[in-house]
């Protein structure tokens, strides 16, 4: 009908309420890999989150890391330096 509004459902499970999202506790101990599973398997609806959470280090931190010691191995030379070594080994 004109002029009318539909109301919001309201939902004791929902997680945002006037506009306000309020993160929920997860169920599991997310370091858990075999709960993350099981989880994972449950069956409609399912569950919505976080499942399994690994602390490790970045692909820029490793990244960073494999640049540093790659440097160190010769002897922090500059770009030019290496490719002015590389011109001279193909002579």
């Amino acid at each position: 009908m004109p002029g009318t509004r539909a109301k919001a459902a309201s939902s004791t499970s929902s997680t945002r309420r006037n506009g306000i999202i309020r993160p929920r506790r997860s169920p599991h101990d997310v370091t858990d890999e075999i709960a993350a599973y099981k989880l994972a398997n449950i069956d409609f609806p399912g569950v919505f989150g976080v499942f399994y959470e690994n602390d490790r280090p970045t692909k820029n931190a490793l990244e960073k890391k494999w640049i540093e010691s790659s440097r160190a191995k010769v002897n922090n030379a500059t770009d030019l330096e290496l490719l002015q070594k590389t011109f001279d080994r193909m002579k």
